[in-house]
């Protein structure tokens, strides 16, 4: 059992199926395919009913990085600041009050090669915090910014790479 399960209780009082829940911050990263040492496939959150499209590992922060500014959580500790009330407005316009995709939704997304669950919990100095998910839900580890998740990545890459030669 990993990290953000619940174990529907059955009404014998058993215990039923595991239902994950998934943290607002969440990115359910689904590598779909490997060529010439470079990853690319589909990021999920609660936020889109759609996917977003990443072609390497650096379009994954910035992919990353736009659904958070758009959904506003985990909020930017530095932002941008204007005096025009016209780029502010602009700025914030578009931000959903709710989830749009349910966790079992969430959890319904799956990467042809593999699926790993990015939960930032916050975006400190400019970069991110949180935990790398496998994608049922076991702790694979912690990183306090961009180039600790990096290295994580590179080394599932590195085992994928190796598992499929």
């Amino acid at each position: 059992m990993g990290i953000f399960t619940v174990i529907k209780k059955t009404d014998n009082g058993g215990e039923g199926m595991e239902e994950r829940t998934f943290p607002r911050g969440t990115l359910r990263i689904c590598l779909d395919e490997y060529k010439n040492g470079t990853i690319s496939g589909r990021i999920y959150t609660k936020f889109r009913k759609e996917p977003s499209e990443f072609a390497n590992l650096g379009e994954i922060l910035m992919k990353g990085e736009e659904i958070f500014d758009m959904a506003g959580y985990p909020m930017a500790f530095q932002q941008r600041r204007t005096f025009s009330n016209k780029l502010e407005e602009k700025r914030r316009k578009g931000r959903p009050d709710t989830c749009v995709l349910s966790d079992r939704e969430l959890g319904e997304q799956k990467g042809r090669l593999k699926t790993l669950d990015v939960v930032v919990n916050s975006r400190r100095h400019s970069s991110w915090q949180g935990v790398l998910l496998g994608s049922d839900g076991n702790l694979i580890g912690n990183f306090v910014s961009e180039l600790e998740l990096l290295k994580m990545l590179v080394r599932i890459f590195i085992e994928l790479d190796t598992y499929l030669c």
